[in-house]
């Protein structure tokens, strides 16, 4: 934390905090919040000067979809396949707040500067599900280019075994070297995907006796369900409230001593921008809103899950209430398959495991450090 205070340089922030009638917690959330602008603007700054360099580097628009979508109908089907998690990865960069691609016509592949979290003060290349022919000796030499030129390590993320082999052979390094993050080398990818059979997952809660985890789950599925309290709703007709839930869920996490690596706005691509294939409800108990979920339909029998927050100090059950229901909801459209993506750390990785997945799916990172 006193990395990142550091960066704010200019003592008279907390002067004019100190004046403010407010608590120590919410000082801080501000000059978090102020650190997190005076970075974002650091990255852009520099991820503009490299796209006047490279003509095959712009930044991401909402026009880009129908791109992205022509070639991950050629992927397997990943966590990763998604317009909505490769944006979400973007940390919010660039004009668009979608981050920047490489596109030469063959391959394509998303990428951002972001600083390293632990290091606040190290620039970052993150590249995002590189696709394409010879993708990887391309943004391999990239980001070779970039240590030299700018100084700024690399990460390659969410790349499939094949891919890693490549990246291994070209001389990158693995990230056990090089960590995103102590506590989650990979990010997301530090536990691998959870994949679920729907079909397969509600015929154990029929099987299993009343007391089992599971089973408890569904009952407070069900109790929610009959609960006149209840609204079910639309995320993009209420993108405030959505944000504010994405908000309070990691101010509660701060508050309750959990580390966080991931920001509110890390989720505000998928609530800003209506995407063809959303699977999605924003949850309101007694007027309140208290979750929204957000899941992707990547093929006829296939979908990912890409949020799911939801402010359990307000009711400790609403978890187990939103993903059954996410669960009918995919069933009423044909969709029995649902990744629930791999974890940071192993709560949630246990919180998955849950309900219990038929098959994992594991995914590759790469690094160039300095």
């Amino acid at each position: 934390m006193l990395e990142w205070l550091n960066l704010l340089g200019d003592a008279s922030y907390f002067h004019m905090l100190s004046s403010l009638n407010i608590t120590l917690l919410e000082r801080l959330k501000i000059l978090l919040t102020l650190i997190y602008m005076q970075l974002l603007d650091s990255a852009n700054e520099l991820l503009l000067k490299i796209a006047k360099s490279y003509p095959n580097i712009t930044p991401i628009t909402t026009s880009d979809i129908p791109l992205f979508d022509r070639f991950l109908e050629n992927e397997d089907f990943t966590y990763g396949n998604a317009w909505t998690y490769i944006t979400q990865g973007l940390h919010g960069t660039g004009p668009n707040n979608l981050g920047y691609k490489y596109y030469d016509g063959e391959s394509l592949c998303a990428f951002c500067i972001y600083p390293k979290i632990e290091q606040p003060d190290l620039d970052t290349c993150f590249w995002v599900r590189p696709m394409g022919e010879d993708i990887e000796d391309k943004i391999g030499n990239l980001a070779q280019e970039f240590r030299i030129k700018y100084g700024i390590p690399s990460y390659f993320k969410k790349l499939n075994q094949n891919q890693f082999k490549k990246f291994k052979k070209l001389g990158f390094q693995e990230v056990v070297e090089f960590p995103w993050h102590t506590s989650a080398p990979k990010e997301d990818d530090t536990y691998e995907e959870c994949i679920i059979d729907i079909n397969n997952t509600m015929n154990i809660v029929e099987s299993l006796g009343r007391t089992r985890q599971l089973s408890r789950a569904y009952r407070h599925y069900l109790n929610y369900l009959a609960d006149p309290s209840l609204e079910i709703l639309s995320i993009y007709d209420h993108k405030d409230e959505c944000k504010a839930i994405a908000r309070r869920f990691f101010i509660y996490q701060e508050e309750i001593g959990k580390e966080n690596i991931s920001t509110a706005t890390d989720y505000y691509n998928m609530i800003d921008n209506e995407i063809l294939g959303s699977i999605q409800s924003v949850i309101f108990f007694n007027k309140k809103p208290i979750a929204f979920y957000f899941a992707q339909k990547q093929s006829p029998n296939n979908a990912s899950l890409y949020s799911m927050l939801t402010l359990r100090e307000i009711s400790n059950n609403i978890t187990d209430f939103t993903m059954f229901h996410l669960f009918d909801q995919l069933s009423k459209q044909g969709i029995n398959i649902l990744n629930l993506g791999g974890s940071e750390h192993k709560e949630l990785d246990d919180f998955k495991r849950k309900f219990r997945p038929a098959s994992f799916n594991t995914m590759y990172w790469a690094c160039l450090h300095l």
